[in-house]
Protein backbone atom coordinates (compact mmCIF):
# COMPACT_ATOMS: atom_id res chain seq x y z
CA UNK A 1 0.00 0.00 0.00
CA UNK A 2 2.79 2.44 0.81
CA UNK A 3 4.19 1.79 -2.47
CA UNK A 4 1.08 2.80 -4.17
CA UNK A 5 1.14 5.81 -2.28
CA UNK A 6 4.75 6.78 -3.12
CA UNK A 7 4.34 6.31 -6.61
CA UNK A 8 1.19 8.13 -7.38
CA UNK A 9 2.44 11.14 -5.44
CA UNK A 10 5.65 10.56 -7.70
CA UNK A 11 3.50 10.63 -10.53
CA UNK A 12 1.91 13.89 -9.79
CA UNK A 13 5.31 15.56 -8.89
CA UNK A 14 6.54 14.28 -12.79
CA UNK A 15 2.48 15.84 -14.01
CA UNK A 16 3.01 19.01 -11.95
CA UNK A 17 6.36 19.65 -13.22
CA UNK A 18 5.89 18.48 -17.06
CA UNK A 19 2.62 20.96 -16.85
CA UNK A 20 5.13 23.98 -15.57
CA UNK A 21 7.82 23.52 -18.36
CA UNK A 22 4.92 23.35 -20.78
CA UNK A 23 4.10 26.75 -19.56
CA UNK A 24 7.28 28.39 -19.11
CA UNK A 25 7.59 27.66 -22.62
CA UNK A 26 4.73 29.13 -24.20
CA UNK A 27 4.99 32.21 -22.11
CA UNK A 28 8.80 32.18 -23.74
CA UNK A 29 7.41 31.42 -26.98
CA UNK A 30 5.17 34.26 -26.97
CA UNK A 31 7.44 37.38 -25.55
CA UNK A 32 10.41 35.93 -27.81
CA UNK A 33 8.86 35.34 -31.07
CA UNK A 34 8.84 38.48 -33.34
CA UNK A 35 5.45 40.96 -33.35
CA UNK A 36 4.27 42.60 -35.78
CA UNK A 37 2.21 46.10 -34.84
CA UNK A 38 0.35 48.39 -37.43
CA UNK A 39 0.45 51.99 -36.23
CA UNK A 40 -0.99 55.46 -37.51
CA UNK A 41 -0.17 58.84 -36.51
CA UNK A 42 -0.60 59.07 -32.61
CA UNK A 43 -1.70 55.44 -32.05
CA UNK A 44 0.54 53.51 -29.86
CA UNK A 45 1.16 49.54 -29.52
CA UNK A 46 3.05 47.43 -27.04
CA UNK A 47 4.59 43.59 -26.87
CA UNK A 48 5.02 42.25 -23.56
CA UNK A 49 6.73 45.56 -21.46
CA UNK A 50 7.68 47.44 -24.80
CA UNK A 51 5.86 50.08 -26.06
CA UNK A 52 5.80 51.81 -28.92
CA UNK A 53 4.10 55.62 -30.37
CA UNK A 54 4.28 56.83 -33.51
CA UNK A 55 3.83 60.31 -32.78
CA UNK A 56 4.68 62.27 -36.23
CA UNK A 57 5.09 61.25 -39.87
CA UNK A 58 7.98 63.44 -40.97
CA UNK A 59 9.07 62.51 -44.90
CA UNK A 60 8.39 59.96 -47.80
CA UNK A 61 11.04 59.69 -50.00
CA UNK A 62 10.02 56.46 -51.33
CA UNK A 63 9.91 55.40 -54.88
CA UNK A 64 6.23 55.64 -55.94
CA UNK A 65 4.78 52.18 -57.65
CA UNK A 66 4.07 53.63 -60.69
CA UNK A 67 7.37 55.04 -61.96
CA UNK A 68 10.92 53.28 -61.98
CA UNK A 69 13.45 54.19 -59.50
CA UNK A 70 17.25 54.12 -58.86
CA UNK A 71 16.62 53.79 -55.28
CA UNK A 72 13.51 52.57 -53.32
CA UNK A 73 13.66 55.44 -50.60
CA UNK A 74 12.53 55.20 -47.12
CA UNK A 75 10.17 57.14 -44.50
CA UNK A 76 11.23 59.00 -41.83
CA UNK A 77 9.20 58.88 -38.33
CA UNK A 78 9.09 59.78 -34.82
CA UNK A 79 8.52 57.77 -32.44
CA UNK A 80 8.53 57.19 -28.43
CA UNK A 81 9.62 53.80 -27.30
CA UNK A 82 9.34 53.14 -23.70
CA UNK A 83 10.25 50.14 -21.36
CA UNK A 84 9.41 50.39 -17.54
CA UNK A 85 10.58 53.97 -17.21
CA UNK A 86 12.70 54.39 -19.41
CA UNK A 87 12.06 56.38 -22.60
CA UNK A 88 13.07 57.78 -25.58
CA UNK A 89 11.49 59.40 -28.19
CA UNK A 90 14.02 59.76 -31.71
CA UNK A 91 13.02 59.38 -35.51
CA UNK A 92 13.20 56.18 -37.08
CA UNK A 93 14.15 56.02 -40.93
CA UNK A 94 12.48 53.06 -42.59
CA UNK A 95 16.51 52.41 -44.65
CA UNK A 96 18.17 51.94 -41.66
CA UNK A 97 19.19 48.60 -39.52
CA UNK A 98 16.98 47.50 -37.07
CA UNK A 99 16.99 50.42 -33.70
CA UNK A 100 17.35 48.84 -30.15
CA UNK A 101 16.13 49.74 -27.29
CA UNK A 102 16.34 48.13 -23.75
CA UNK A 103 16.36 44.76 -24.71
CA UNK A 104 14.39 44.88 -28.10
CA UNK A 105 15.07 45.33 -31.48
CA UNK A 106 12.98 47.11 -33.51
CA UNK A 107 12.22 47.51 -36.97
CA UNK A 108 9.94 48.82 -40.25
CA UNK A 109 8.94 46.39 -42.11
CA UNK A 110 5.12 48.07 -43.95
CA UNK A 111 4.48 51.26 -44.91
CA UNK A 112 0.76 52.23 -46.29
CA UNK A 113 -0.51 53.53 -48.12
CA UNK A 114 2.20 52.74 -51.12
CA UNK A 115 3.26 56.24 -52.89
CA UNK A 116 1.73 57.36 -56.42
CA UNK A 117 3.58 59.97 -58.53
CA UNK A 118 0.56 61.65 -58.59
CA UNK A 119 -1.17 61.24 -55.50
CA UNK A 120 0.05 63.29 -52.38
CA UNK A 121 -0.32 61.34 -49.05
CA UNK A 122 -1.78 63.07 -45.93
CA UNK A 123 0.65 62.54 -43.48
CA UNK A 124 -2.43 61.82 -40.70
CA UNK A 125 -2.70 58.62 -43.38
CA UNK A 126 0.47 56.78 -42.78
CA UNK A 127 -0.26 53.44 -41.15
CA UNK A 128 3.49 52.08 -40.19
CA UNK A 129 3.80 48.10 -39.44
CA UNK A 130 6.86 47.79 -36.68
CA UNK A 131 8.18 44.18 -36.34
CA UNK A 132 9.61 43.92 -32.34
CA UNK A 133 11.49 41.29 -31.59
CA UNK A 134 12.88 40.37 -28.12
CA UNK A 135 16.91 40.40 -28.05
Amino acid sequence: MLKKIITLILLLLVVGALVAISRNNRIANEIFTPKEITLGVKEKGSVADFSITFNEFIQDSRCPIDVQCIQAGAVNINVTMQVGAKKVTRNFPSDEVPQQFEGYKISIVDVLPKRMSKKEINPNDYKITFQIEQI
